[in-house]
């Protein structure tokens, strides 16, 4: 049985108008895209230039802020990307695979983000479990003086190289989705390597 085209379900007046749709959203989608990039990166690069001017609560917020933007970012690209996936995989599994290459490198990127921001997350506890009341004998001792110096210290040092990690992934997922966004689009056009993702 032959499959009916949309334009027979709906009539060429409405299927024209879905397209019209399709694109627009297209377009908004990418344009959301680029403004996100552009402006997360330079937060980003802000936000590193003074990294030294915040107490650990208002670093570990902007962590968790920062984690957020990216991780939204990523979800973006990856609703861009599944608009695509009929016209990807309508009779191509090349293209198909350049999709699924796409997707999981994003995926990992998030979940890398997440990682990142736990580990920061658990120098802070760490520090912070010093001054629990099962430690008092140790307080005011020049050990709990110590250790809690070394964990700001491994806190500042960590908190700054997970906010250059987060710029590092904007950079790389914009240089990939630029390098790939025709193969993405037109998969017979050809696929970039992904191994900078």
């Amino acid at each position: 049985m032959e499959q009916a085209k949309p334009s027979d379900l709906f009539g060429a007046e409405i299927t024209g108008n879905l397209e019209l749709a399709y694109e627009e959203a297209d377009v908004q989608i990418r344009e959301a895209i680029n403004v996100d990039m552009v402006k997360n990166i330079i937060t980003l690069k802000d936000l590193l230039e003074n990294a030294d001017a915040t107490s650990q609560r208002d670093k570990q917020f902007t962590a968790i802020q920062e984690q957020r933007k990216l991780k939204d970012c990523i979800a973006t690209i990856q609703h861009w990307i599944s608009m695509k996936t009929e016209k990807i995989e309508c009779g191509d599994e090349f293209g198909a695979e350049i999709q699924v290459t796409v997707t999981h490198g994003l995926q990992n990127t998030a979940n890398e983000v997440t990682r990142l921001v736990g580990d920061l997350t658990q120098i802070l506890k760490d520090d912070l479990n010093l001054s629990d009341p099962k430690l008092k004998d140790t307080e005011c001792s020049d050990l709990n003086t110590t250790l809690s110096s070394s964990y700001k210290l491994e806190y500042d040092l960590q908190y700054k190289s997970t906010l250059r990690a987060m710029r590092r992934f904007y950079f790389q997922i914009a240089h990939f989705i630029r390098k790939n966004v025709t193969a993405l689009q037109q998969p017979k056009s050809g696929f970039h390597d992904m191994n900078n993702f």
